[in-house]
């Protein structure tokens, strides 16, 4: 007799590509293109040795995802058939597997008795380790390393029996399907197990409403190849017109199959789909029925608008196969969040920004799926700014910028003014915006306005600051100098916020000032004084201020002294002599007299001298005169003393008259002889 069974293995977790250690790099192959190898001299359990058979896939069927993606782990199948079954005649099953996205090892083998069951499962286990140990392997063909930590089985009669053992034999081996098994009692047998058709009484585990058999995520899914081109049939246990699809089926509770299940009261007439089957129960009922697929939701594409735009989300896209009984469209916008039953769903978006609309979809099986869109709001247009008009404000006055006459199609969130300032750059925010200039001159003030997606324009006008501040007169300390001297005139400490322009003085010298002009002068003035200056200072837009100050012009010029009357008197007699006649530039305003008559001195003070001379002969007479500014000048004088009158004739006078002048004494002496005629 020949027994042969096949172990089929489809493994997840693939790595990147690397050198198979001859140089070669290890691809995947192209998207259903089954590649093939063999590992010859395979050691099995029995220490007898066989080929093993590798197929290998290009791409994960059941995710949509390469072979590559270690996100997406590749379920694991163990397949065997019955005995006395060549494996040739099940090398479609397993190119088909491998169209599908699985990893395929094929061990056959020949021999002339029944072998025991428990030897075949031993083997499956041996090959999931050969396989694993493939993978390690660099000069392996395989791609990837595979991660066999969760398995599936599924087998035919003696090959059914053989998967349902291999799960009692490794952890490995999670989830079993059996196809007509040749089992005594599978009522210990426990996990994730579907009996189809059975030729013994046994029990299946009780599964209450179990979730799908495995996905991207879980256990591996059962996946089960029909036979006919036309049906799928076993003793008649299924029947309608079935395609090639793979179909997964699940338990809904405790079921058991019997021999007298043989019969048409299991049927299907979907052409795809993913089956709930109710088996036999104990109690001898037994039903099936098509669970409807899960709903896919689809929301649409992403979508980006301008606003303000009206965006009507459509679900149309998504299907069921039953139909999509309750479509809830979910968006957080402006604080709000919206909540709309229904399959279309509008709302007018005018804020830029970026918003997720979620789908969600249920069917009458209250199975629901998800799916979402992103909606770009992104505002294109620009605002235009409008800054104002020039304008001219006095210095120190509250000046305040309005940018309300600026625009946007949607909303102005931000009013930017920048201007230069004192050499600094000044920034300032918001729509109005109030500032005080205390500085002059023309300042160029930029405005720009920017809008909720970024868009901005900009626009600018002059502000022209008029100075108006006095600025401050500064002469100096009073003046004090000779006459004739030059003195300095100096307005350089004047100051003013922006700059003085002239200097005017005037110098009050009489009835009709003395001008100059110019932030230094020199002047000088003869005449001994006290006079009043004024320094008048102006900036470049007018304003000016003024400040008076004193030059005293000190005397320096000495007085002349001189003396009238005669300087001869008999002894006795009242001498008189007139200082008055005493000259100054300006004013002789003290005299004084000293009369010496031998060793006596007499003292007088003021204009006239009287003095009676008690003793003849000459006598010095001196007069000392001092003008205002203690300028003084003296002359000395000879006054002829005598006892009696002098016998030169009857009628004999004699006139002196002495006039003395600065700096020396100047007398002219007249005599006039009067003769007796």
């Amino acid at each position: 007799m020949v027994i042969s069974f096949i172990v089929l293995l489809v493994i997840a977790g693939w790595s990147s590509a690397e050198d198979d250690g001859t140089g070669e790099s290890r691809f995947p192959p192209a998207e259903g293109y089954p590649s093939f190898f063999i590992k010859s001299e395979v050691v099995m359990t029995s220490d007898w040795t066989v080929d093993v058979n590798i197929f290998y896939p290009g791409f994960n069927r059941p995710s949509e995802k390469p072979i590559r993606d270690a996100a997406a782990p590749f379920p694991v199948v163990i397949f065997s058939p019955p005995m006395d079954t060549d494996s040739i005649l099940y090398q479609d099953y397993m190119t088909s597997l491998v169209a599908q996205g699985f990893v395929v090892a094929g061990v056959s083998w020949t021999y002339e008795y029944d072998r025991d069951a428990d030897v075949a499962w031993l083997d499956h286990v041996k090959v999931i380790d050969l396989i694993e140990e493939l993978g390690k392997e660099s000069s392996s063909p395989l791609y990837g390393i595979p991660d066999v930590s969760e398995c599936g089985a599924f087998g035919y009669s003696r090959g059914g029996r053989a998967a349902f053992m291999s799960s009692t034999a490794d952890p490995r081996i999670s989830t079993v399907a059996a196809w007509m098994p040749t089992l005594n009692n599978a009522s210990d047998v426990t996990g994730n197990k579907l009996l189809i058709g059975g030729a013994e009484d046994y029990t299946a585990s009780p599964e209450e409403y179990l979730d799908p058999l495995f996905d991207d995520s879980g256990p591996p899914i059962i996946y089960i190849i029909r036979w006919e081109d036309t049906h799928m049939s076993i003793e008649n246990d299924f029947h309608g017109a079935l395609t090639n699809d793979f179909f997964r089926y699940h338990l809904l509770d405790e079921t058991s199959l019997y021999d007298d299940l043989y019969g048409d009261d299991i049927k299907t007439t979907a052409e795809s789909g993913e089956f709930w089957l109710r088996i036999k129960t104990s109690s001898g009922t037994y039903s099936s029925y098509v669970d409807n697929d899960p709903p896919v939701a689809d929301a649409g594409p992403d979508i980006e608008i301008e606003p303000p735009a009206m965006v009507i989300f459509d679900g149309f896209r998504s299907t069921d196969d039953k139909g999509i009984v309750d479509y809830l469209w979910s968006l957080d916008y402006d604080g709000i969040n919206y909540l709309h039953h229904g399959i279309q769903f509008s709302i007018t978006f005018e804020i830029p920004g970026e918003y997720s609309v979620v789908l969600s979809v249920s069917d009458e099986e209250s199975e629901t799926d998800v799916d979402s869109l992103i909606v770009t709001v992104r505002d294109k247009t620009p605002p235009e700014a409008v800054a104002g008009p020039d304008m001219d404000v006095d210095q120190d006055e509250r000046v305040m910028f309005d940018g309300s006459a600026s625009t946007d199609n949607i909303k102005i969130t931000s009013w930017t003014w920048t201007f230069e300032y004192g050499g600094s750059p000044m920034t300032l925010h918001g729509q109005y915006v109030n500032f005080t200039f205390a500085l002059t001159g023309t300042f160029e003030v930029a405005l720009t306005v920017m809008d909720g997606g970024s868009n901005s324009d900009s626009a600018s006008f002059n502000v022209t600051v008029c100075d108006a501040t006095d600025p401050v007169a500064d002469a100096g300390e009073d003046i004090l100098v000779d006459q004739d001297n030059a003195f300095h005139l100096d307005g350089s400490n004047s100051t003013d916020n922006v700059g003085v322009v002239s200097w005017t003085w005037f110098i009050f010298i009489g009835d009709d000032p003395t001008v100059l002009t110019g932030e230094t002068k020199w002047y000088s003035i003869s005449e001994p004084g006290s006079y009043v200056v004024r320094l008048e200072v102006e900036d470049d837009v007018g304003n000016s201020a003024s400040i008076d100050f004193t030059v005293i012009v000190r005397d320096t010029t000495d007085p002349v002294a001189a003396v009238k009357g005669e300087l001869s008197v008999e002894k006795g007699k009242l001498l008189t002599l007139d200082g008055s006649i005493s000259s100054d530039n300006v004013e002789v305003v003290k005299w004084y007299w000293t009369v010496k008559e031998g060793d006596v001195e007499s003292d007088y003070q003021g204009p006239l001298l009287e003095h009676v001379f008690k003793k003849a002969g000459q006598h010095e007479v001196v007069l000392r005169v001092v003008d205002a500014a203690g300028n003084e000048a003296s002359t000395i004088l000879t006054v002829r003393v005598t006892e009696k009158e002098t016998e030169a004739g009857d009628g004999l006078s004699a006139l002196l008259t002495v006039v003395f002048a600065m700096l020396g004494v100047a007398f002219t002496m007249r005599w006039m002889d009067t003769l007796d005629r």
